[in-house]
């Protein structure tokens, strides 16, 4: 009985065994014991200057107390996630556009999606990154 009981046992564990083994991944190439890290290629974080400062002047567009053009250049830290975690503002011709440059960068990083920087096949965090954001209010004339 103790025989059967062990063989019995024996039977569960190899089985078990080779089916962990084996893994199937989506292009159906198999790889055992542990996943390829697929090593991401270096990039840097590119902003559509265009379409953000397009977004900028949309949102002051017929507010009175924004009336003007303008160029607010702000420094943003962006982590690994792509996530804005600090903007400030570096320069500025007109202190009036300031808030809405600011609300303006954070608004294109939800609609965008902006993807981290990678250095190395890692993801980083950029420090400091200059924005210059473009205030013209010729383009809704």
């Amino acid at each position: 009985m103790k025989k059967i009981f062990l063989f019995l046992i024996v039977i569960l564990i190899n089985s078990n065994f080779l089916f962990a083994k084996t893994i199937v991944k989506k292009d159906s190439t198999k790889v055992n014991d542990s996943l390829k890290v697929e090593k991401l290629a270096d990039r840097e974080i590119k902003f559509d200057l265009d379409k953000l400062s397009f977004l900028a002047s949309m949102s002051v567009y017929g507010k009175t107390q924004y009336r003007g053009d303008g160029l607010v250049v702000v420094l943003a830290t962006i982590n690994e996630d792509g996530i804005v975690t600090k903007v400030e503002i570096k320069e500025t011709n007109n202190k009036k556009l300031n808030l809405p440059a600011l609300e303006a960068i954070k608004k294109y990083v939800k609609k965008y999606k902006v993807q981290p920087a990678v250095k190395n096949g890692v993801k980083v965090t950029t420090e400091d990154m200059v924005i210059p954001i473009k205030f013209d209010m010729s383009l809704f004339d």
